[in-house]
């Protein structure tokens, strides 16, 4: 109700500026109007990891995309420095054991998922959730970076991955704007021994979800505000 009392107000206004020659302001409003109507995060890609895990399928193509989503761009795989782990339904990796975030950056220690709109189309990231746990010498800090400041700024971080429930799940909003791909990269370090485990895990649903919008950027409408 209170949206919709909102929109009436801002067409009275619209409304008002036209009657009075103001463009400007109209241009604007209708900008504002438009930005209101989208400002909801939508499911862009999500990976369900029922049935696979990362020794048989290394690269894992999302399960589910929103349209204009590059579907078969948007994958998830393991750095560099990690071994695969066999676990069923799960997508993880093993040897988590640097003793430093600046340490698991240079041993490329994290797991990595991409995101790719179709050519003309921008990314907006809204909001990351993740099903994630590990086993008891696994890696126990994670850090998430991303692309978009070429993986200098924290998006989250936790220093202790709980070994009872709720895990290492999460779910946290991010505010990543304007660019045709992104590639996130999730650092795990602090496990005590090689064979420990940090990994994706399967539950109800899709396991790793990526919300946000799309949008098709129209660099001369600003100009025309004046």
């Amino acid at each position: 109700l209170r949206t919709l009392q909102s929109y009436s107000k801002i067409l009275i206004s619209l409304q008002e500026s036209l009657m009075n020659g103001h463009a400007n302001r109209l241009i604007l409003a209708l900008i504002v109007v438009s930005l209101v109507a989208s400002a909801h995060a939508d499911l862009l890609v999500g990976w369900d990891l029922t049935g696979v895990n990362s020794t048989l399928v290394p690269v894992f193509t999302n399960t589910v995309s929103a349209a204009n989503i590059t579907s078969n761009s948007c994958v998830l795989s393991l750095g560099a420095g990690v071994n695969a782990s066999g676990t069923a339904s799960t997508f993880g990796g093993l040897d988590f054991t640097e003793t430093s975030l600046a340490n698991a950056i240079t041993a490329n220690d994290y797991f990595s998922w991409i995101v790719q709109a179709d050519p003309g189309y921008e990314i907006s990231i809204t909001n990351i959730s993740w099903n994630f746990n590990r086993s008891a010498t696994g890696g126990s800090n994670l850090v998430l970076r991303s692309s978009f400041d070429n993986f200098s700024g924290d998006l989250y971080a936790t220093n202790d991955i709980s070994m009872l429930s709720p895990y290492g799940d999460a779910s946290f909003p991010v505010s990543l704007v304007g660019s045709n791909v992104v590639e996130f990269r999730l650092y795990s370090w602090g496990g005590t021994a090689g064979s420990g485990v940090d990994r994706f895990r399967n539950l109800a649903g899709e396991d790793l979800v990526v919300q946000g919008t799309l949008a098709v950027p129209e660099p001369g409408t600003i100009a025309l505000m004046g």
